[in-house]
C-alpha cells in the first residue's frame, strides 16, 4: 500500500519503498553527470543533488527510518557513497541525515502546540517541586518497552533516545 508517497508492507518492511526511491533517484545521478559534462559548476551540482535527489530519498524519513533493516540502510549508505565519490554530496552518512530530520520534527512538534502531531505526544510528567529547568525532551511519561515494533515508531524511537 502506498500512503503519502511511502510504500507500506504488512510486515513493516521498507525494502519496497527503498527500492522505489533508489530506482527513481539513480537516473538523477546520471542527469547530474550529464550536467557536469556541460560545465555546470560544482556548487550548483551539489545544490541540485541536495534539493532533488536527497530530498526524494529522505522524504518522510521520520515515518519509515525506524523500520529499515540493516541491508536497506547499507543500500542507502552505498547510494550516498556513490554520490560522494562523484562529488555531488558532502553529507556524512544517511543515518545522520535521518537522525537530524527526526530531531527537527521532534522539536517542531514539542514546541508548537498547534502542530498536527502534538496531540500524539505522550503525557507530560507532573512535578510537585520547582527546581532548575528540565530538558523539554525528557518531560514525557514514556510507555514501557513491550514490543520491538513500538520502539521503531517515531515518538518512542526519538524520545527514548533523549531519555538516556
Amino acid at each position: 500500500m502506498k500512503c503519502l508517497g511511502v510504500t507500506l508492507n504488512s510486515n513493516f518492511s521498507m525494502t519496497d519503498h527503498i527500492d522505489e526511491r533508489i530506482a527513481s533517484t539513480a537516473s538523477g545521478l546520471y542527469a547530474l553527470r550529464t550536467l557536469r559534462s556541460k560545465a555546470l559548476s560544482e556548487s550548483l551540482l551539489k545544490s541540485l543533488f541536495t534539493s532533488v535527489i536527497l530530498s526524494k530519498l529522505t522524504y518522510a524519513s521520520p515515518s519509515w527510518w525506524g523500520y529499515t533493516n540493516a541491508s536497506d540502510k547499507s543500500r542507502l549508505e552505498a547510494f550516498l557513497k556513490k554520490a560522494r565519490k562523484a562529488k555531488f554530496s558532502d553529507h556524512l552518512s544517511f543515518d545522520e541525515i535521518c537522525q537530524n530530520a527526526d530531531e527537527r520534527l521532534l522539536k517542531s512538534v514539542i514546541f508548537n502546540k498547534h502542530h498536527v502531531l502534538h496531540p500524539l505526544l505522550p503525557p507530560s510528567k507532573t512535578h510537585t517541586y520547582n527546581t532548575r529547568a528540565k530538558d523539554p525532551f525528557k518531560n514525557f511519561n514514556l510507555p514501557a518497552k513491550v514490543i520491538s515494533i513500538i520502539e521503531k515508531n517515531f515518538f518512542p524511537r526519538t524520545l527514548y533516545k533523549h531519555a538516556k
